[in-house]
């Protein structure tokens, strides 16, 4: 999902990154493996988030 989803959406929905994380399909393999990165760090942010909540 990106911005413009989440647009669509509305309410209480919320990205999983702070950036949009792009379709890598275009961008061969190397394009994986940046989204992949992208991915591991926004995970390790929202367990840094749902931590502080606990």
């Amino acid at each position: 999902m990106d911005s413009g989803h989440l647009a669509t959406l509305g309410g209480e929905a919320r990205l999983f990154a702070a950036d949009d994380v792009p379709d890598p399909y275009y961008g061969g393999d190397d394009g994986f493996d940046e989204v992949l990165a992208q991915i591991e760090k926004a995970a390790d942010q929202w367990v840094g988030r749902l931590s502080s909540q606990a």
